[in-house]
């Protein structure tokens, strides 16, 4: 069972990748639900701010998942990824330079939309590299990777933000958000869309025709 868990056949160099990609992404996401709220307090914000950042980033996220859904078909697996961890790093980036709680709140809440072109693209990508019958254990492993960074996130960022301070807390949001980026670039893309048949080609009929028992589809 074990030897199959481990298997060349899914443990190969994309696997890897895709894994590395959201597992350190979620350095930078778990920063910023866990200790930007912290961060707005000690600027003098209220805990209405904080729950308003939420739900604005919930709600564009959601409408921006809704969007981006289609696309990833239709543009494809790995040009999504590049363009997404590249706008969630960037966006991180921008809460380097300012300490303005509108100028944060924006930002937060466009999360939303940074997060619904990037974190749906993973999955669907294990998906694809993975064999048919090591999909389940290969989604298994993409869940523990992400939640095994979120569960220690907290506490390396708060000792970064107490010793070093906020601003070190977001460039190291930021470098992950960065090393991300990078390694989605040589990952290859393995969706392969499905033929389309010819416009002249003509298509089976099917229909009903009766039988003394009753009736019966032909083609």
């Amino acid at each position: 069972m074990f030897a199959k868990m481990f298997s060349r056949r899914l443990w190969n160099r994309d696997f890897i990748l895709v894994l590395l990609v959201c597992s350190i992404a979620s350095y930078t996401n778990s920063i910023f639900i866990s200790l930007l709220p912290v961060y707005v307090l000690y600027l003098g914000g209220t805990n209405a701010l904080t729950g308003m950042m939420m739900t604005g980033l919930t709600l564009l996220g959601m409408v921006t998942r809704v969007i981006v859904a289609p696309l990833i078909d239709r543009i494809g697996r790995k040009k999504l990824l590049v363009i997404g961890s590249g706008l969630y790093a960037l966006n991180a980036l921008a809460f380097c330079f300012t300490k303005d709680l509108n100028v944060l709140f924006a930002l937060r809440v466009l999360h939303g939309f940074t997060q619904g072109i990037f974190f749906p693209v993973p999955p669907t990508m294990v998906a694809d590299i993975s064999p048919e019958d090591l999909l389940v254990d290969a989604m298994g492993f993409f869940g523990i990777s992400s939640s095994l960074v979120f569960a220690v996130t907290p506490t390396i960022g708060l000792a970064i933000y107490n010793n070093l301070g906020p601003e070190a807390m977001f460039w190291s949001a930021v470098i992950m958000g960065l090393i991300s980026f990078a390694l989605s670039l040589p990952i290859k893309e393995h969706y392969q869309r499905p033929a389309q048949p010819e416009k002249n080609e003509p298509r089976p009929k099917t229909g009903l025709r009766r039988q003394a028992y009753g009736w019966t589809r032909y083609s």
